[in-house]
């Protein structure tokens, strides 16, 4: 894996913990903390994976989400839209 996209991952992380945020064991987090993570509105980040052009998804509830985004996923995702 990328060094960048796994640095990213961490930073999230972090971010993620240091705001309490619910993960789950394989570290998911809820729809709308994983937009707030990144600075992007929920309903911005919701149209783009309903477009299929978002980070990849889980219809899995856990912490009171019905979907959940995989930091690692967030991270590979935000990383393929960085411009050169």
């Amino acid at each position: 894996m990328n060094n960048q996209i796994q640095s990213t991952a961490q930073v999230l992380l972090g971010a993620a913990r240091e705001q309490g945020l619910w993960l789950s064991g394989d570290l998911r987090v809820g729809l709308r903390d994983a937009a707030g993570l990144i600075g992007m509105g929920e309903g911005s980040l919701r149209n783009l994976i309903t477009q299929g052009k978002g980070p990849a998804t889980y219809k899995l509830g856990g912490g009171g989400h019905q979907r959940t985004v995989r930091i690692i996923d967030l991270a590979t995702w935000l990383e393929s839209r960085r411009g050169h």
